[in-house]
């Protein structure tokens, strides 16, 4: 989903035609299969939508079909491009990260994405373990203080995985499930 999406804004967002060296931030949009049905099998800001997919993380997630577990990474992802709002309202608010968050742009995160999957990711990664792997991706590509590094922890933060970065909203790091991260 999420790097099918990012060749969707490459390849609609003129990134092809011109050759470029960067995934641009028009042209895509974030649903999967829009022109298969007469709705998107799949909404990357919003994964609920669909009416299977959770939003979030919670310990239930791994009896779920792959296509619908895989909601929290895909709403991940898209905070970490385009951020979260603070407006509870929005399809882009996020309950564990109130305040919201700034992204970061499709080519950071899609660079910072493919990093984590070809270094890495193991066959047995859970999402405990795709955080600490996007952390060190992020830290490879921009430094372990870097502003990417820590959109990196408050967007896994906004989906129920991990704490936010320090100094974010205290509210979201006392909030913080920790039992995902003991498995």
């Amino acid at each position: 989903d999420i790097m099918g999406t990012m060749a969707e804004f490459y390849a609609y967002g003129g990134g092809y035609a011109a050759r470029a060296t960067t995934i641009p931030s028009t042209g895509g949009n974030w649903n999967i299969g829009e022109q298969l049905a007469a709705r998107p099998l799949r909404y990357l800001y919003r994964p609920s939508l669909d009416g299977l997919s959770p939003d979030a993380w919670s310990s239930g997630i791994g009896s779920l079909d792959v296509h619908y577990s895989s909601g929290p990474s895909n709403r991940q992802f898209y905070f970490l491009s385009q951020g979260s709002s603070s407006n509870p309202s929005s399809d882009f608010y996020s309950s564990f990260l109130p305040r919201g968050m700034r992204g970061i742009g499709n080519d950071k995160a899609a660079r910072i994405h493919y990093r984590a999957l070809t270094v890495y990711y193991t066959s047995n990664a859970n999402y405990a373990a795709a955080r600490a792997a996007h952390i060190s991706a992020a830290a490879d590509l921009y430094g372990s203080t870097s502003m990417e590094a820590r959109a990196v922890m408050n967007s896994f933060a906004a989906v129920n995985v991990g704490a936010a970065a320090p100094g974010a909203d205290p509210r979201v790091i006392s909030g913080v499930v920790t039992q995902m991260l003991l498995e």
